[in-house]
């Protein structure tokens, strides 16, 4: 319903009033003019869609190179750390709020006696402690998830195959996005340090 142009008219150069065929052959040239005003408009339109969909895509492909090249950032920090942590003779670890193990070194598998496949079927690292220490391994973890800092704490700790020694734990928050998500730490084995006391 919008105005989109208008025709002026004022007088044929003969001087004659326009008649009927007139007016027939100026509503045929009216719907043509009007045809390809329309269609004028709708290409100008089409040509700025297009445009804004081709900035878009280009935006969208310096995105997916930055992702992409962060992605590659952050496999490879992955795997300096797994390889420094793997070096260290004591156990790292990594647990989530509910103390399922993430991550933990080749010290840990070796020193606890547990496989990769029992990490990958899920290892509960309160269960990794006689239960006698285990309550108190809980509220420590509870502690540090609300941001206490208990320092090293010493509990008795359990292998795969019944044994037991004694260990210190070191262990701080993990946190992403102002929220605590987890537990990070390093786990000691002091018995050779328990027997020189002896």
């Amino acid at each position: 319903g919008d105005v989109a142009a208008v025709l002026n008219l004022s007088h044929k150069k003969t001087g004659e009033v326009f008649d009927t065929n007139d007016e027939n052959i100026l509503s045929i040239m009216l719907v043509d003019i009007s045809f390809n005003m329309e269609n004028a408009l709708l290409h100008a339109k089409l040509a700025e869609y297009i445009k804004d969909i081709e900035e878009r895509n280009i935006r969208l492909e310096q995105e997916i190179a930055v992702r992409k090249h962060t992605e590659i950032s952050l496999k490879k920090s992955e795997a300096r750390f797994r390889e420094l942590a793997d070096l260290l003779p004591q156990t790292v670890f990594e647990t989530d709020r509910n103390g399922s193990l993430l991550f933990t070194n080749r010290a840990a598998f070796e020193l606890f006696g547990y496989t990769q496949k029992d990490f990958e079927d899920g290892l509960d690292v309160i269960h990794m402690f006689i239960p006698e220490d285990r309550d108190r391994a809980f509220e420590n973890t509870q502690r540090i998830l609300n941001g206490e800092n208990v320092g090293g704490v010493e509990y008795t700790a359990l292998k795969k195959d019944g044994n037991t020694f004694p260990i210190i734990v070191y262990a701080s928050p993990v946190t992403q996005e102002n929220n605590t998500v987890g537990l990070r730490g390093i786990a000691v084995d002091i018995t050779e340090q328990k027997r020189a006391e002896e």
